[in-house]
Formats: structure tokens, sequence, C-alpha cells
């Protein structure tokens, strides 16, 4: 939990009103999943939240997985907006050289 309020709320301080924040949208976001049934896709557990990547496609991972045309066509544009993703962005950009 932790983890995941450092990056989606990096100015806010770790306590109990960003942790209750953190497990509003975790409940919004199943309560979504649910909806549209691919209540699957993600796996939850106590203060944990992963994601089943088996659910669905991923040009991230198919760029990680080695696949040549989402690598050429990588523009130097992981997730500009996120300060936290500037160092992926670098490492993604190296494995297009």
């Amino acid at each position: 939990m932790e983890q995941v309020i450092s990056v989606l709320w990096e100015d806010r301080a770790y306590d109990s009103k960003v942790k209750q924040l953190y497990r509003k949208a975790v409940s919004i976001m199943r309560a979504t999943f649910r909806e549209v049934d691919c209540q699957d896709i993600c796996i939850y557990y106590r203060s944990y939240l992963a994601v089943n990547n088996k659910m669905f496609q991923c040009d991230y991972y198919q760029f990680m997985d080695g696949n040549k045309d989402k690598r050429k066509a990588f523009m130097d544009n992981y997730m500009p907006e996120y300060s936290w993703a500037e160092e992926t962005n670098a490492m993604l950009g190296n494995m297009t050289d």
C-alpha cells in the first residue's frame, strides 16, 4: 500500500487520510471491474494489489518481451506526466538502441 500511495500521491504524507483515499480508490476500481465482468484482472490481498497480466495485452509487457515492432514504435515518452517514470523511460530508451 505504501508504495502505491507514494507513487499516486507523492506530495501527500503517508497517514490515515491517504490510506483511506487508497482504500476508496481500490474499492471503486474493484466495483468498476465487476461491472464490466473483468474482476479477475487484479489480485487483491490485505494491503497488497497486483495485476494478473495473463488477463490482458500490454505494449509495455510486449516491449519487455522483445517485440521488435513495439521497440521500433517507442517514441521516448513512457508516462511523461509522472516523475517516478523517468528512470523507466530512460531504461526503455536504452533498450531501443
